[in-house]
């Protein structure tokens, strides 16, 4: 059988131009969909979906609310039915699978992929791993991760990749003013992205009689992730931020970019093998990012670096931030957008993809 490169499977979590975390995802189709001849997208969920026509999406029909454990392993033994019923059904239309995160589409689609001589690249940017990333690396013929800090950076076979970032949509907007002296988070609620920290360090702020306002803003999806959340609001409390700390509930990413347009500084706290994509998104949007993520180290100014999980470190680096004279904001904002649009654009990031097919 004749192997047709230019036609892709993609294996993904979910296609939903809407949704908060996985809505990137959706951009990423679009610019794939001008490198290949057509483009079969198996995914575990969609939502609002707006793309191409040379790409088609099939959904294993996965719902966002647990159902009790007995209906949910029913639910896996059906996801994973559906899943060979649709790989091997399509066999004649790909050539090359792209699975993004889910190292198990690799390990069980592998027979099938073997067997019938496709090319398996597997995308996962994490920086904690497991026997079965070892596995799902083995059984890959590429591996693809933006941080060289990321599990999967340490295999021979891995290859860094850009951040993938959509910069004609994130971009500064001039209808939409910054509001003075504001601070943004944005993304998941979860104890790995350190809020805790970013609140302990806005009291050290407080403390030094220094003005501000920060937003939150993430989704809880899990019970422990509720935990934590009640943990920062009591935190909030305990340290008298109720006037300058808001928690708001997480968007859409068609309206992240107005939310970085919105506040003069961005702060990511994430663990270096994970490369958040908010980092350069609010960079895109010519926001002031402020990371402890060493992968930018040597590649932004120092005064935008604080250390990992160091508060007072991190104050330091907001009070500068914000009292930095709007010249030389505005002039570090556009630096941030000239690196993402040189380094990390989603165009370059398709081309890759495509070049190893």
């Amino acid at each position: 059988m004749r192997i047709n490169r230019m036609k892709l499977l993609i294996l993904a979590q979910k296609v939903d131009s809407a949704d908060p975390i996985l809505g990137f995802f959706h951009r990423w189709l679009s610019e794939l969909s001008a490198h290949y001849e057509s483009i079969i997208v198996i995914c575990l969920g969609s939502g609002r979906v707006d793309l191409p026509g040379n790409i088609r999406v099939i959904s294993l029909g996965k719902k966002a609310e647990s159902r009790g454990t007995r209906v949910n392993f029913f639910l896996r033994i059906l996801y994973a039915f559906n899943f060979f019923r649709h790989i091997i059904r399509e066999i004649p239309n790909y050539g090359s699978v792209f699975v993004h995160m889910n190292q198990e589409y690799v390990i069980l689609g592998f027979p099938v992929w073997k067997l019938s001589g496709k090319k398996v690249m597997l995308w996962r940017n994490h920086p904690s791993g497991n026997i079965l990333t070892d596995i799902a690396v083995l059984f890959s013929d590429e591996v693809f991760c933006t941080s060289r800090f990321s599990y999967t950076a340490g295999f021979k076979k891995t290859r860094l990749m850009p951040v993938g970032i959509d910069t004609d949509f994130f971009r500064k907007r001039p209808s939409v003013g910054k509001n003075p002296r504001s601070i943004l988070y944005l993304g998941r609620i979860s104890r790995i992205k350190n809020i805790d920290i970013l609140i302990g360090a806005l009291n050290e702020i407080r403390g030094r009689g220094t003005d501000f306002r920060c937003d939150i803003l993430g989704g809880v999806y899990s019970a422990d992730v509720r935990d934590y959340l009640e943990e920062l609001k009591a935190a909030v409390s305990e340290y008298g931020l109720e006037g300058r700390v808001s928690f708001r509930e997480s968007v859409s990413n068609d309206d992240s970019a107005g939310m970085y347009n919105s506040h003069e500084i961005t702060v990511n706290l994430s663990p270096d093998g994970m490369f958040d994509k908010v980092i350069f998104e609010a960079m895109s949007c010519e926001s002031l990012v402020l990371t402890s993520n060493r992968n930018l180290s040597g590649e932004i100014g120092g005064e935008f670096l604080f250390r990992y999980r160091d508060k007072k470190d991190l104050s330091r680096k907001i009070r500068s931030a914000l009292d930095m004279p709007s010249p030389v904001k505005q002039e570090s904002g556009r630096n941030f957008r000239d690196y993402v649009i040189a380094r990390h654009g989603l165009k370059a990031l398709a081309g890759e993809i495509r070049k190893y097919s």
